[in-house]
């Protein structure tokens, strides 16, 4: 059997070779031609079969007669044979070891320690030829000539110098014909030796360069140099110390090593012909010890990406365990540099610059979203991360001391202060309506018809503050909370949950505290009578929205049909007060076991769970003045019936609750101001997350469809010539179109999704006509 191989490298490389079973040795012959040692070829000349038996017939074949004093032939028997080693000076070196018992990496050792014998006995008769201090060479620029410049990106390119470009550029091309006009500034290094170069040379220059460029040779020339004293060099030098001659490919290479490696020589001079000094040993060593510890670094950061990459290509089920990010410090740092650029939260530039490290080296864009996107691969981010709450800081999760003061609560209640005055509305039939899953019931409805004729309405409102006194530990978490968040995946409430859905909410069939405003309705719909006090009711009904229109449309209930005459009075009643009707927005729900690859939902996703409501902006409230409500047409308004889930309500009730009794206000002027001005902050950073997330999955939702599944839009306004915002009835979103028909605004049109991505909030539509 007989295989070949050529290589650059020299016997360092002899590990790289493939040999079969049937092979016991490779003969490996170098180039006889001295001084060129480290750019010598590599070739397998022959190999025998394990039948064959070893004898003098190979030390008779013509490359060992071929090879001169410096370099020699050596024989390699594999798995343990005999090594024998022809070295300079016709001296011979001779290893036997016993069978199979000395490992390949162990002989590879040897040879290197051989080889850099040779080398430094080859650099000393080329060292002794230079002078110690070299002056720079300031080479003119002339047409033809091979230059080496770096880009404004930091990329290094060889281009060959065309002609002038005003006082201070000059006009080069590439071998990929490229054209860059070039700032004398920006040339690193001018070969030496070359004119008439053509660009269509640079590969194959740069080919020879590369095959010479040896990082191991410039140790033992630091050596000899700095014993000789050199105190100044170029690369035209270094290349005769290596390779006995300079060529400009030789004279490239030497370029090469010395702006690439820092250890052994420092750059003096810049310019065309940049000029190095050997440096110190204390310096050398210094240098060593640094790189050591940024190849253990880099060889740690190749195991964390090579684990990223691994689990980012894996499904769910086979993902690392969180924990298995944070085994060690140094997985810790960059996975929590990761999070923090996520979450545009490196404080630290070092944490920056670790984040930015790992994206780098798995080819991504240095981004707080490819941040997310590797987080999500590395399972530690849930496919729809809802990045922006994470952001907000809004605390999602309760103590245990809470949970623990909540529960306490309950099974030992504080006396009720207002027990005494507590009017007795059970026998009202209560009417609570709401969505099919909201658990915080806070507003109930009832209606009688008077004997006159008149209608008698009852708005009952939960009263929580019956349940937490000012002060409490509760109540002082929900004075930070601000508010509940309620988002297509998840509700954040204000109070425990054991709390919220259970004593301090209207449960149908349970007598509950609630405080109650009743009011007598005229025939125009206005208020003629009103009444507030604390009371106890017990709800009867508990509706969603569409059980509710059900049982409106088949005018089965009474009360609720009442209920719905005296809705329609005060309706005309605010539009003749020049009311205005609310914008609508969306709100989407997204169920828990929504599956990640599912494409349509549309009959138990977007038909059901993700539900569209219809619901109001916020009203925010101002202790200086009244502040005005358009869509209820009035001039004064206080937000009261939701204090389950806004602060500023249930507040409200501690100051209603004393005035019913005669007291003082409760809270003084300066906290409510206070008060209330967090709990508008958070109210709005709540609504901002609640638009996000809507945002989000209404694009998710898109993105799920059928290619070409048509949409019903109507035209909203144009922005410029045919750009117009359109409103996807279906989902209740506003987006941007190219309008080709002639439609104006609020004509109806039909458009397709070419592309959504929610993580980008990219929507691209296209109308069709």
């Amino acid at each position: 059997m007989t295989a070949f191989l050529s290589s650059r490298a020299g016997l360092s490389d002899i590990h790289t070779l493939h040999l079969g079973s049937s092979i016991r040795y490779c003969h490996l012959h170098h180039s006889n031609t001295f001084p060129r040692l480290p750019g010598v070829r590599t070739r397998v000349l022959g190999a025998l079969d394990s039948s064959d038996k070893c004898g003098s017939q190979l030390c008779n074949r013509k490359p060992y007669v071929k090879a001169r004093q410096y370099w020699g032939t050596y024989r390699l028997f594999l798995a343990g044979f005999n090594v024998n080693l022809k070295g300079f000076g016709g001296r011979r070196w001779q290893h036997s070891v016993n069978h199979f018992k000395i490992p390949l990496q162990s002989l590879l050792l040897e040879i290197e320690q051989k080889k850099s014998h040779v080398r430094r006995a080859a650099l000393k008769d080329s060292v002794s030829e230079i002078p110690v201090t070299v002056q720079q060479e300031k080479p003119a620029l002339q047409t033809g000539a091979l230059i080496e410049f770096e880009r404004d990106n930091g990329n290094i390119v060889l281009a060959v110098a065309d002609q002038p470009f005003g006082k201070k550029n000059w006009i080069a091309q590439d071998q990929h014909r490229n054209v860059h006009s070039i700032r004398f500034t920006q040339i690193s290094y001018v070969i030496p030796g070359v004119e008439d170069f053509k660009p269509a040379q640079i590969s194959n220059f740069l080919e020879k360069s590369v095959a010479l460029q040896d990082p191991s040779l410039l140790e033992p020339a630091w050596e000899e140099l700095s014993a000789t004293g050199v105190t100044s060099m170029d690369a035209k030098v270094l290349a005769k110390v290596l390779f006995g001659t300079t060529t400009p490919e030789e004279c490239y290479a030497a370029h090469c090593l010395l702006s690439s490696n820092q250890v052994f020589f420092r750059c003096n001079q810049k310019g065309k012909t940049p000029m190095y000094a050997p440096r110190p040993l204390t310096q050398v060593n210094e240098l060593r010890e640094r790189h050591a510890l940024d190849e253990v670094a880099r060889r740690q950061l190749d195991v964390y990406v090579n684990a990223v990459r691994k689990s980012m290509s894996s499904p769910s089920e086979l993902k690392p365990a969180k924990s298995g990010w944070h085994s060690d410090e140094f997985f810790s740092k960059r996975t929590d540099a990761l999070k923090a650029l996520s979450l545009e939260s490196c404080f630290e530039n070092e944490q920056k610059k670790l984040a930015l490290q790992v994206l780098a080296s798995l080819g991504m864009s240095k981004t707080p979203t490819s941040a997310v996107d590797v987080l999500i691969g590395m399972g530690i981010f849930p496919a729809h991360v809802n990045v922006e709450l994470l952001k907000s800081r809004i605390r999602i999760d309760f103590s245990n001391e809470l949970l623990a003061a909540a529960e306490l609560i309950r099974n030992e209640p504080f006396p009720d202060i207002d027990l005494d005055r507590r009017e007795d509305l059970t026998s009202l039939n209560v009417y609570t309506i709401d969505s099919d899953d909201t658990k915080e019931i806070d507003d109930g409805l009832s209606a009688s018809l008077l004997p006159d004729g008149r209608i008698k309405l009852w708005v009952h409102v939960a009263d929580p503050t019956r349940w937490i006194n000012p002060e409490h530990l509760l109540e002082k978490e929900a004075r930070q909370r601000g508010t509940s968040v309620y988002l297509p995946t998840q509700t954040i409430p204000m109070f425990p949950m054991g709390l919220a859905a259970d004593c301090m909410s209207l449960k149908q069939g349970h007598n509950c505290a609630a405080i109650t405003i009743s009011v007598v309705l005229k025939e125009d719909g206005s208020i003629e009578e009103s009444q507030i006090t604390c009371s106890t009711i017990r709800p009867t009904h508990k509706l969603s929205y569409y059980d509710a229109h059900s049982l409106i449309l088949r005018k089965d209930e009474t009360d609720l049909n009442m209920l719905s005459y005296a809705a329609t009075l005060r309706h005309k009643w605010r539009k003749s007060k020049g009311a205005v009707e609310p914008s609508p927005t969306t709100r989407v729900k997204i169920p828990r076991d929504l599956p990640s690859h599912s494409r349509d939902i549309t009959a138990e996703g977007a038909g059901k769970d993700m539900a569209l409501r219809r619901t109001t902006g916020p009203v925010g409230i101002n202790l200086s003045k009244p502040v005005g409500h358009s869509s209820l047409g009035l001039s004064g308004y206080v937000q009261f019936t939701s204090p389950i889930r806004r602060y500023t309500d249930f507040i409200a009730h501690y100051q209603v609750k004393a005035a019913l009794r005669g007291d003082k206000p409760f809270f003084a002027h300066g906290y409510l101001e206070a008060a209330i001005g967090w709990a508008n902050l958070r109210s709005r950073e709540a609504k901002r997350l609640e638009g996000i997330s809507n945002r989000y999955w209404i694009l998710e939702y898109l993105r799920r469809q059928p290619k070409d599944t048509i949409f019903q839009a109507v035209v909203m306004r144009f922005v410029k010539d045919h750009e117009a915002f359109i409103l996807l009835k279906e989902v209740g979103l506003e987006a941007l179109v190219t309008i080709h028909s002639k439609a104006s605004a609020g004509d109806k049109v039909k458009v397709i999704v070419k592309d959504a991505h929610p993580r980008k909030d990219l929507l691209l539509l296209k109308e069709i006509l």
